[in-house]
Parts: structure tokens; C-alpha cells; sequence
């Protein structure tokens, strides 16, 4: 990225979500893949982006920290549609379409972890 459109991305990020200009929306949404992991949680309302719930330390990949230092897998059903997607891809499956449920995604995904399980 250019030194200007970084200058003006570190000024977007500096601001709070309400103060943000639809402008600053739209440049965000156009460089979303610039913003750091924090960032990304911070602006997922105006990315478009599924937010974890309040209190939930889930970071990116679906994966949970477990207490005994062990990674525990996120439960699909609080996975994001794109979290989802990247799951299914990993399984080598079509990633989520842009009409399909997230229900039909997770019945996808398991019914792949079930055939690979009786292999």
C-alpha cells in the first residue's frame, strides 16, 4: 500500500466506529485485508464480518484456547459463514455459496467428517 493510503488508514483506525464517515467505511471495506486481526474484530460490523460474542476470546481459525493448554475446536454452529467456508475448503469441499445457509454448510461439513471417520 501506498505511503498516503496507509496515512489514511492509520487515521480511519484511530476513530471510533460512530465517528466513521461512509467514505471511511467504504476505504476500510476496500482495504480490509490491510487491518490487522484487532482491527478486523473493532470495524466487523461495518466489514460485514461476524463478530464473536461479548466475553469470548476466540481467535481467528476457529479454535478456542483450552485452560490445559490444549486447542479445542470451535462448535461449528458458532462459527462464522466465512469461518465455515474455510473449514469446508480444509475438508475439500466447495467453500460456502453466497445463497447457501449456514445450516447447510455444517450439514456438509459433518457429513464429510463422517464419511472420512468409516475410512
Amino acid at each position: 500500500m501506498d505511503s498516503q493510503s496507509q496515512a489514511r488508514l492509520d487515521e480511519i483506525c484511530s476513530k471510533e466506529v460512530a465517528a466513521l464517515t461512509e467514505s471511511d467505511k467504504d476505504f476500510l471495506r476496500a482495504r480490509s485485508s490491510y487491518l490487522s486481526d484487532e482491527n478486523r474484530l473493532r470495524y466487523a460490523e461495518v466489514l460485514g464480518e461476524d463478530r464473536p460474542s461479548a466475553g469470548t476470546t476466540e481467535p481467528q481459525g476457529g479454535v478456542n484456547p483450552d485452560p490445559n493448554g490444549q486447542p479445542a475446536e470451535t462448535p461449528l454452529e458458532e462459527m462464522s459463514k466465512a469461518e465455515l467456508s474455510a473449514v469446508a475448503e480444509g475438508l475439500g469441499l466447495e467453500p460456502a455459496g453466497t445463497f447457501e445457509s449456514k445450516a447447510s454448510v455444517i450439514e456438509r461439513i459433518n457429513a464429510a467428517k463422517a464419511s472420512s471417520q468409516t475410512s
